[in-house]
């Protein structure tokens, strides 16, 4: 997801719209390899028994913090100017997954399930 702050950044400091449109396909090919490489892991490490809740819970969290996000943007960028509010998020997308990649569990996940 770290190319979202590509995005955001080059929407917020009105880069010409090749490059905005390049870091929106680099957005979009992000978004996709995260998503395949999150369902794997789901799929690899979660028990059979539990996948569904598991990924309720995910589902439940993921679609309802992005309505929640969408609401908070207008008044904060009315607020604060749409530039500020972008490189904001820009900064929260980069440290959340910096922060993320803290985990020794997170940057040692295989695709095949640990052995007993």
């Amino acid at each position: 997801t770290l190319p979202a702050a590509s995005f955001m950044l080059s929407l917020a400091f009105t880069l010409p719209l090749f490059v905005v449109m390049a870091s929106a396909t680099l957005w979009g090919i992000g978004v996709e390899l995260m998503m395949v490489w999150w369902i794997t892991a789901l799929q690899t490490h979660v028990p059979k028994d539990a996948i569904g809740r598991v990924s309720a819970y995910d589902a439940f969290g993921s679609l309802s913090f992005g309505p929640i996000g969408t609401g908070l943007a207008g008044p904060l960028a009315i607020a604060f100017g749409p530039k500020s509010v972008l490189i904001g998020c820009a900064a929260i997308v980069v440290t959340m997954v910096g922060l993320s990649t803290l985990s020794r569990d997170v940057r040692r996940l295989k695709a095949t399930p640990a052995t007993a």
